[in-house]
């Protein structure tokens, strides 16, 4: 019995290029829509490889390997290839940080979820039974108290406002503010 991964193709698709991709499972066994596809996450790939904060080096490492998998693509029958896994193995190895032959790991990989990424989580808010604005209006008092807090702390331990606003990254004037209403 063959292995029908057509749902798996269209979920991986999907996690590139979301909704656009729906309902597309039944391309997975046709060679040529498939290889559409694969291309247009690599576009998105690449797009993403470009806004990453890393070496210069790493970046055009990453872009070496999706052009490498990009010109695989345009192979005919490579799909399910010895070739094509070998150059999806090299693309993840450089995105966990692997370089050269060595084993060794010279570029460590972090993640982290911006504000936006934060709240767009569901399990972050809506099990509270909260909404949006709700749980925005709290993390943003929660905020403003730890902030007044190491601010009134910075300034016991002597340093000036302009220091304390280059420490929490917002205005002197902020500072002042904040000092006024602790």
């Amino acid at each position: 019995m063959k292995n029908d991964y057509r749902m798996d193709f269209e979920c991986c698709i999907r996690q590139f290029l979301g909704d656009e991709a729906y309902h597309i499972a039944d391309f997975a066994n046709d060679d040529t829509s498939a290889r559409l596809w694969y291309r247009k996450c690599i576009k998105k790939m690449k797009k993403r490889v470009d806004s990453l904060d890393t070496t210069t080096r790493h970046k055009e490492m990453l872009l070496m390997e999706l052009n490498d998998l990009e010109e695989r693509l345009k192979q005919k029958k490579v799909l399910g290839s010895k070739e094509l896994v070998v150059d999806l193995f090299q693309l993840i190895s450089r995105l966990f940080g692997y370089d050269v032959v060595s084993g060794k790991i010279y570029n460590e990989p972090f993640y982290h979820q911006t504000y936006g990424q934060y709240f767009m989580e569901e399990t972050s808010w809506k099990k509270a039974g909260k909404n949006w604005h709700e749980i925005h209006t709290e993390e943003t008092k929660n905020v403003i108290t730890w902030k007044k807090s190491i601010c009134r702390v910075l300034k016991e331990k002597g340093l000036n406002e302009n220091t304390i606003a280059r420490i929490l990254n917002i205005t002197e004037y902020q500072v002042k503010k904040m000092r006024h209403n602790l």
